[in-house]
């Protein structure tokens, strides 16, 4: 959820667009176009101009160009621990189709796929197999996150979110994707962001210059009328701007329009359909209206990336999802977030390696400066954009601590979870965060809160989402033939949803990744 406030008339659709500039992805290339000037840092020219003695510099970031960054960095670049045929032997499987765990089978992975699943001990594997014994193991499908923001983790982190010379720099954001694979999250749809950091994201996954998890993404929130409700919005008037404003994102190769809750049912509806006509589907955070079935019906969007966390939805509205083949994303990480609870649940939360070892020191020191409640602030924003508006409606008394509303908030969700579920609408997991740790909470509280079985949980962050990305034919579940973008675990996380981050192994394309040397690359 955006809570930002921004004054101003129209957004000019392309005024964010710095393309150009973004797609020089050298360090020299974005300093010439940004007026980069970061004193932590040098340059090698700079230190060359210097006369600095070269020995004692320290090592120069690979990605960046750039020396002696602020903390201490892992001199090890991301890379692949393996790259060869790999047997994971005797190894307990969920497979993602939520359906009960097989036990003792062989997974047998090669040139990149799955290519044989067959009981334990029957597989001979050739000599140039890796062989990883998976006994009291389980074999997950690589984990996806279908709500997460890149942009929006830096307003958490101080002088990062007004700083634009390090906010539309797009190796900034590396760090994220390594936090990501490094919690066994090899899939993120990004809900919202500036297209600098959307296209070059892109770019840095898909031609090799970082690891990073599959990016999808959904461009620029889109509003309907002249005021936008975060920064980086582009509004949308009337319905004549709907085709230039859909076109626009074509032209970004977005794989989903996000549409933001002000926007009229008129507007949403001829933007719905435009974009239909030229492949591209819908959802929008409609806040109190999510899940409805009026919003799906008039509007005719796709799905919703949030669950209704403010109102019961009826069994009709489920019921209309379901026949329209709607889809929603979970997203209880936010609000038990914003509420304190996962704090309060979780004391040392900050202290995982999941996210100290990943995510950039500041980040970590910001939120651990307010340990059992790092989002207070956060928390009001929301509470004043998201639920003062309808407190009354929701049946809150004035006074009711803001806390307390949003820990009923998540029961609501829970409710309208099991409703949707009990209607056969797809769900898939999302956190609207940003980063990998923030996935594997959201499966707790999917747990907790939702009801389900931790078999069901995963199959939401696993097939569920590869269907509401339609690419459930190549990858996110564990058959024969799919991509082996797979996790291996230690424990049995259908009897213990907590065991999913007992992480082994993570497999991207079939290729082992070398966790390790995702920690600590913080030389942005």
């Amino acid at each position: 959820m955006k809570t930002a406030k921004k004054a101003g008339g129209v957004v000019a659709l392309m005024a964010t667009c710095a393309l150009g500039a973004m797609l020089d992805l050298s360090h020299a290339g974005r300093a010439r176009a940004e007026g980069w000037t970061t004193p932590s840092v040098m340059s090698t020219a700079s230190a060359a101009a210097s006369g600095a003695d070269e020995a004692t510099l320290g090592p120069i970031d690979p990605a960046t160009g750039l020396r002696n960054p602020p903390y201490p960095v892992n001199p090890e670049k991301p890379r692949y621990a393996y790259t060869g045929p790999t047997l994971i032997r005797k190894v307990r499987v969920i497979d993602g189709l939520g359906g009960a765990p097989r036990e003792d089978q062989d997974v047998l992975v090669e040139a990149g796929r799955i290519a044989q699943i067959a009981p334990g001990g029957s597989i001979r594997p050739a000599a140039d197999v890796k062989v990883i014994d998976g006994e009291g193991q389980t074999l997950l499908p690589g984990l996806m996150d279908l709500h997460v923001h890149f942009v929006g983790v830096d307003r958490l982190a101080g002088s990062l979110e007004t700083d634009p010379a390090q906010r539309s720099d797009v190796y900034r954001y590396k760090s994220q994707l390594y936090a990501f694979l490094y919690s066994g999250v090899t899939t993120v749809l990004d809900c919202g962001t500036t297209p600098e950091v959307g296209v070059g994201l892109k770019r840095l996954i898909n031609d090799g210059y970082v690891l990073g998890p599959r990016y999808f993404w959904s461009g620029q929130i889109l509003e309907g009328g002249v005021e936008p409700s975060g920064p980086d919005h582009v509004m949308i008037p009337t319905t004549a701007q709907v085709p230039q404003v859909i076109d626009y994102m074509r032209s970004l190769n977005v794989d989903m329009i996000k549409l933001y809750r002000a926007t009229p049912t008129y507007i949403i509806e001829r933007a719905t359909e435009y974009a239909h006509e030229h492949g591209l589907r819908v959802m929008i955070d409609a806040w109190e209206r999510n899940d409805t079935g009026y919003i799906a019906r008039y509007g005719r969007v796709d799905g919703f990336p949030h669950l209704n966390f403010h109102f019961r939805i009826t069994d009709e509205d489920a019921k209309e999802l379901a026949d329209r083949g709607d889809f929603v994303f979970t997203t209880f990480y936010a609000l038990n977030s914003f509420s304190g609870r996962i704090y309060e649940d979780h004391p040392d939360y900050l202290q995982s390696p999941l996210i100290k070892d990943v995510m950039p020191p500041e980040y970590v020191a910001l939120m651990a400066a307010h340990p059992t409640d790092p989002m207070s602030d956060v928390r009001e924003a929301v509470w004043h954009e998201v639920v003062e508006p309808v407190q009354d409606l929701m049946g809150f008394p004035a006074g009711t601590p803001h806390k307390a509303i949003f820990h009923d908030m998540s029961k609501i969700g829970g409710e309208n979870l099991r409703k949707l579920l009990g209607a056969g609408v797809l769900v898939a997991a999302g956190t609207d965060a940003g980063e990998g740790e923030s996935l594997l909470t959201e499966l707790e509280l999917i747990v907790a809160d939702g009801g389900v079985t931790p078999v069901q949980a995963i199959e939401m962050a696993t097939y569920n989402g590869a269907r509401v990305l339609k690419k459930e034919k190549e990858f996110g579940s564990i058959q024969p033939n799919l991509i082996a973008d797979l996790v291996l675990v230690k424990g049995d996380p259908s009897r213990n949803i907590r065991d999913v981050r007992n992480i082994e192994y993570v497999f991207k394309d079939g290729k082992i990744i070398d966790r390790a040397s995702l920690t600590r690359q913080w030389a942005y």
